[in-house]
Formats: C-alpha cells, sequence, structure tokens
C-alpha cells in the first residue's frame, strides 16, 4: 500500500505523462499555433497543451487540488488558509519549460506530422543537442510538477519531451526511466514499483573524486543569464559576488539553460570530463527552481547511496534588484523560506507568504545548489552568512 507522499507522488507522474501523451499526438501545426485562452500573444499550443492536461488530471484526483503555474492565481488559494499555522497539500508545475527551443526545433518541420513523430526520429536527439546543448536529457524541453505537503517540498515527476524519459524525486531517492514509445505508453502502467523496477537511481558527483584539480573544477557552474528580452539577470549574478566578472566566462558552463532538470548537471548524467561545481537560481521564478527541492531533500552520493549528495543555500544582497516589481533575491524577512514552528533547525515554505502574492508563480529567488562535497562553494555561502535551507522531516 502507498503512503500518502507516495499516492501525492503518483498523482504527479500521471499528470505529466498524461501531458506528454497528448503534446506527442497533437501535430506541429497545432503545437506552435497561438492560443488566446490566457490572453497572452506569446501563449503556444505547445504551453497551453500540457498546461490543461495537467490541470484536468489534478482535478480529477481531487476536485480542490491547489495547482500554482504562471496563468494561476492566489485567490483560490485563500479559504484553505483559515488558520495560521495549516500549511495545505499543493502542487507547483512549469507545464513547458524551454518552450522557445522547443518551438524553434519544431518551427522547421512538416507542420501536419505529429509532434512525437519528429521526437522519435533517431537524429532528433543530435539534432537538439547541437541547437540547445547536451546531454540533451539534461537540456530537452520538459513538464514538471512538484508537491508541497505542510510545508515540505516531497516529490518531483519531470518528463524530458525530447528524450521520452522520467525523472522522480521522492523519499526513496532520485530515478531516471527511459519512457516506451509514446503509442504505446500506458500512464497506468508507470507506478513507483515500475520505476523502482526498471528504472536507474540518479546519483550526484563526489567532488572529493575528481583529482588535483577539482578546487578548480568546483567552480564551475550553470544558471541563467538572460537573453534576448531578458534584462536583469546578469546584473543581478554580478552583484551576488559569486564569481569575479573576469572569470565569469571562464567557469559559465551553460548560460541559457533550463529550469527543473538543472540540477542533473550535478549528477552522473554529466559528463565527468565537464564538472559542474554548482548551479545557481539567478533571480528565477520559482516554477523553474521549485522542482529542485526534492532532490536536494533526497538525492544521494555516487560514492555512499546512503549519503545525501546536495546542499541548498539562499542568497540575498543588501539591495537587491527586481523584475516585474518582484525581488530577485530576498532577505530572510521576505523569503518564502521560514523557520518551522516545529523543528527550530528546518525551514518550510510559508504558505502566507504565497498567499499574499496576486500570482504566486512570479515569487523569485537567488539559489544555490551545490553538492556537499564542493568545498569551494560552501565555505563561500557560509562565510556570507547565507542561509542554508533544510526541511524537517515528517511523517
Amino acid at each position: 500500500m502507498l503512503n500518502i507522499e507516495e499516492v501525492h507522488c503518483t498523482v504527479a507522474i500521471t499528470a505529466v505523462l498524461e501531458a506528454n501523451l497528448s503534446l506527442m499526438h497533437a501535430t506541429i501545426e497545432e503545437s506552435l499555433q497561438s492560443t488566446p485562452r490566457y490572453g497572452k500573444t506569446d501563449t503556444l499550443g505547445l504551453d497551453a497543451i500540457p498546461e490543461s492536461i495537467i490541470a484536468n488530471s489534478l482535478r480529477n484526483f481531487d476536485p480542490g487540488a491547489v495547482l500554482i503555474t504562471e496563468e494561476s492565481d492566489a485567490s483560490f488559494l485563500s479559504y484553505r488558509f483559515s488558520f495560521p499555522t495549516y500549511h495545505p497539500t499543493f502542487y507547483l508545475s512549469d507545464p513547458t519549460d524551454r518552450s522557445s527551443q522547443l518551438r524553434d526545433f519544431l518551427f522547421d518541420h512538416d507542420p501536419n506530422k505529429r509532434v512525437g513523430d519528429v521526437i522519435l526520429d533517431p537524429d532528433a536527439r543530435n539534432q537538439w543537442e547541437e541547437k540547445f546543448g547536451s546531454p540533451a536529457s539534461i537540456s530537452g524541453a520538459t513538464s514538471a510538477i512538484t508537491c508541497i505537503r505542510h510545508g515540505t517540498p516531497i516529490s518531483s515527476a519531470i518528463v524530458n519531451f525530447i528524450t521520452q524519459e522520467l525523472f522522480v524525486a521522492l523519499r526513496a531517492g532520485a530515478f531516471r526511466l527511459r519512457l516506451p514509445p509514446f503509442e504505446e505508453l500506458e500512464s497506468s502502467q508507470i507506478t513507483l514499483n515500475y520505476i523502482r523496477t526498471n528504472g536507474q537511481p540518479i546519483f550526484f558527483r563526489d567532488l572529493e573524486r575528481m583529482g588535483p584539480r577539482r578546487i578548480e573544477r568546483m567552480r564551475y557552474f550553470v544558471t541563467f543569464l538572460g537573453g534576448p528580452g531578458k534584462v536583469g539577470y546578469a546584473e543581478n549574478f554580478r552583484d551576488s559576488g559569486l564569481i569575479p566578472p573576469h572569470d565569469c566566462q571562464t567557469h559559465l558552463r551553460y548560460k541559457q539553460p533550463g529550469g527543473p532538470t538543472r540540477p542533473l548537471y550535478l549528477s552522473t548524467m554529466q559528463p565527468e570530463d565537464q564538472p559542474v561545481g554548482f548551479i545557481l537560481a539567478n533571480g528565477e521564478k520559482i516554477g523553474e527552481w521549485v522542482h529542485w527541492l526534492p532532490f536536494v531533500r533526497f538525492g544521494k552520493t555516487e560514492s555512499d547511496p546512503a549519503r545525501l549528495g546536495l546542499s541548498l543555500y539562499e542568497i540575498y544582497q543588501e539591495r537587491p534588484w527586481t523584475k516585474d516589481g518582484i525581488l530577485m533575491s530576498t532577505p530572510p524577512p521576505y523569503s518564502i523560506f521560514s523557520k518551522s514552528t516545529e523543528h527550530t533547525k528546518n525551514f518550510v515554505i510559508d504558505v502566507e507568504k504565497l498567499r499574499s502574492f496576486p500570482n504566486p508563480s512570479r515569487i523569485r529567488s537567488t539559489l544555490l545548489v551545490a553538492p556537499i562535497s564542493n568545498t569551494w562553494a560552501i565555505p563561500a555561502m557560509e562565510r556570507n552568512l547565507f542561509r542554508r535551507i533544510e526541511f524537517a522531516d515528517r511523517p
């Protein structure tokens, strides 16, 4: 029998798999068609299709399920928060991450072909990596859902549209599963037991084993530094003071990575000859980085599967930058991470802070995740008195 955390994880898995199926069966024309559904000119079918399926899937599980996406608002959350200490279970989703890259990837194909037929082309992965970086298992466009219970992240489910892989993080650890071809995929058959039996565990690198140049390699990082129309990120990174400007290009592996799968750059999935010492959420929205949190809570080290692999720190500045009126790096009084009333050394995601935003998906933070063995990044965090965010275990 599944426990409550496993039930919520299974629901998230089914939702992202159903979203994947619907997008794979859509034609390229449908996926690239603008939709007026959200009143936004840049919303395409490849955004709207997964989001609609995820919302319906969660609603079928629980008609009162709380789902936060970029299109949701806090008004429907209010009635659930009558008691200040009550933290309801809710889901946060990024239905289509790297949608701009996915749009560009599909644009040159026959509009009458299905998205899944393009993805199943034997050369699709190579084409994606040539345009948008490798390995495609990490750089691919994704759909992600994370579940928060009692203010604590309990699980994440991420499907990679390009490689047709499922990534799951929960109390049992982190796993990677190659999915069957989309026409043969039955979402209901992808159970947690199936994932544990047929999937592969994901482990995070032990940087202590990287040889005499390990300290230098610990400085290599991945973060989002902006692009066309994406201002403010370079400035936020500069003022974080993590890497001197003259060293930034030397140590930056990717400047426009995806959000949900970014922790996987710290795993053994990243080529050993291109190590990454830390990843950064550079003043980005919560939908980019909330999916990291279960990987931080439950991810294990490659050299010792009994040992947790990652640490999370919240970075702030005395004069933080803002984007659309939202702080990009939040000092403790404004942070959504609050001290737990039951476990004073640990944190919870503060629902009251979420509820104070008209659209909680626009909350931003600057967060650093590094392997516990990164003896360059972690001392730097502690010298600057940045808070290490750890979540309490609950039954």
